[in-house]
Order: structure tokens, then sequence, then C-alpha cells
């Protein structure tokens, strides 16, 4: 969610209404900053959190917790004029992150490096121009992120970049089980080769404008994808829709959200979790939430609200599945353990 959508629903609906937070939560330390732009689990243990939050003057700060969000700890304040747009981490080597730092009012973006978990950083790629997020494609230190008409990757960790041409601009890459890259534009796009060649395999969802494609763990052909049209007092279209054959064809799985994040629990393929944003006032969602599949996004149930906000609920689940945390806007953080449900056998 962009700084600009967030004051809209400030402007729209007020500011957020947080109420006591129900059983199913329990409520952790809030952010030291009170407005989340980033929330990030570590692939790698249960209790390691990253979050980038912004003060009142709007400077933002990226902080670290690794006591699943007891507390809280300041690991880098940004720069005026700079915001973080991404944070990844290395799945082969956690203490190795990679971010996007856009320049304001410049337009373009920085690729930084820490080698020491975001305790120090060193720019690491400025092609200046402005790049999409930053991601890991797979362990073995690959990354790649679109800045314009290019597609750098590095192989690294981030310590080398090259580059090949990119068709699909500043638009974030979705890694598949099959070493695959997905990525939307005028429909869905696969790479086996790290960008060097793509092929159109799928169409856009019948609600276009897609804001997350997540990939089942198990199979590269099993796709999610969250979208939402925007309208001046909500959204004209919006929710969850799966597909089993690339995006060839869809079918709607939850209704009328403006769903922005989907996270498959990847060692139990079949449990998914998602996140929505307020649909506005002229919707039956006014209010952001997360929801639950434990049939690989075929159904869903909303989970109990750990308060009423206009503005999404980010989440971040575990590296082992057995521990989702969510953050409110506003910087409220909340955390649930839970037993891992019995495996569904793929239908």
């Amino acid at each position: 969610m962009t700084h600009a959508t967030a004051l809209l629903g400030l402007l729209l609906l007020g500011m957020p209404r947080v109420g006591p937070s129900p059983a199913f939560w329990s409520p952790r330390t809030p952010l030291p900053n009170p407005y989340l732009r980033l929330f990030v689990a570590s692939p790698a243990d249960d209790r390691t959190l990253y979050a980038v939050a912004a003060d009142a003057s709007q400077a933002s700060a990226l902080f670290e917790s690794v006591d699943g969000a007891a507390s809280w700890t300041a690991l880098a304040e940004i720069p005026a004029g700079e915001e973080i747009g991404s944070l990844a981490i290395d799945p082969a080597d956690p203490q190795t992150l990679l971010r996007t730092t856009h320049r304001f009012p410049a337009g373009t973006t920085m690729v930084d490096r820490s080698p020491d978990g975001g305790l120090s950083w060193q720019s690491s790629l400025d092609p200046g121009v402005y790049c999409g997020p930053v991601g890991f494609a797979r362990e073995g230190a690959v990354a790649l992120v679109g800045c314009e008409d290019r597609l750098f990757r590095t192989y690294d960790g981030g310590a080398t970049w090259s580059s090949v041409p990119n068709p699909l601009g500043s638009r974030p890459f979705t890694p598949a089980p099959d070493g695959s890259i997905l990525a939307v534009g005028d429909g869905i796009y696969r790479t086996p080769d790290d960008g060097a060649t793509w092929t159109r395999v799928g169409e856009l969802p019948d609600c276009s404008d897609v804001n997350t494609l997540a990939v089942s763990p198990s199979n590269p052909l099993e796709l999610l994808a969250g979208a939402a049209v925007p309208h001046a007092l909500g959204i004209l279209c919006g929710g969850i829709f799966r597909s089993e054959n690339s995006g060839l064809s869809w079918v709607e799985t939850l209704d009328g959200r403006d769903v922005i994040q989907i996270q498959f629990d990847v060692s139990a393929p079949t449990r998914v979790f998602a996140s929505a944003a307020g649909s506005g006032p002229a919707s039956d969602f006014p209010y952001g939430g997360v929801f639950a599949s434990d049939d690989g996004g075929r159904t869903w149930r909303e989970l109990e609200s750990p308060g009423l906000s206009d503005l999404p609920a980010s989440i971040a689940l575990s590296a082992s599945g057995r521990t989702l945390y969510t953050c409110l806007f506003q910087g409220s953080v909340f955390v649930h353990r839970f037993r891992r449900p019995p495996l569904l056998a793929p239908r």
C-alpha cells in the first residue's frame, strides 16, 4: 500500500478504529513508529521479524524483532527524501538482506545490501531509474529486480549484478517451485531462465488489477491472484481468484475484498493466508481483514479481526508455519500460534 493510498483511506473514513483484541490474537509490543510500510518474517526462524514504519513526519526506519515481536530494535533510519520500497531475505543465508530505496523527488531507486541482518548497509545497485520490488527467486542467492526496460539479476546475494532486457517494467516477480518465475503484465508470464526469455502462459482474472500473485509450493501451475479495481469510494470488483492451469482460466473464491497479500505455507501447501484492505464506504466490507484457507484457496474463512481498521492488516507467516503475525497500519502487532491442520490431498 502506498502512502497516497493510506492518506486517501484516512480522508475517506477517518483514523483507523482499533478495539480490544479478540481471543484468536494475542497483542505484542507495537512498533516504535506508528505508520507501517513493510512487515516481513524471516525464512529461517519463527521469532525474527522486520518492519519498516514511519513517524508523524513520515521519516521511515527499519526495525527488527528477534523475540516474536516482544520487543523491537531500530536498525537503520532512512535518510530524508528516501523511502524503503521492498525488503528481501536470502532464504539460504538469512543474514543477507536486500532492499530497494526510492529517492524523491528524483524518482530513482537504489538497491542496498546488508551482510549482517540489517545492522549495516552498502549500495549494491544504482541504475538511475525507478525500480520495482527486489526479491529472491530461490535459494542460492538468486534475486531479481525490474528497473524500467532492464531486469537486473544477482547470483551472489547482491554482491554483483548483470542485466537482460525487461518487457515487464517494475512489476514484482513471483518464484515457482520448479525454479521458474512468474510476473503479471497484460497476462501471466513465465520465465524458465531467470528472465532471459518470457512466455505468456495465462490471462488475467476478470477483475484485472492484480495486487499480488502467489504460486503453490507444490504445483507451479496452481496460482492465486489477489485483485481489485479501485473506485473513488471503494472498489469496482475485488477478491481472490484461483487457477489450476497457470492462468488460462480462473475461479473467484473470495469476493468483494481488496486483497493485497497472499502467502502459502511452504511446509503445508494446502494452507494459505491472505490480507485485505478496506474496500471503501460504498462496499459491504469497509474494513481490512485476515483470511485463511486449508484447501489451497478453494474456500476461505475470515479470522477474527484484531481491530476494526479502515486500512489493511499486513501478515507475516513464520518459517515453520506455526505462527501468524499481523500488524495494523498504525503499528499494533498481534500474534497467533496454532497447531498445523491435517494436510488435504490435492484434488
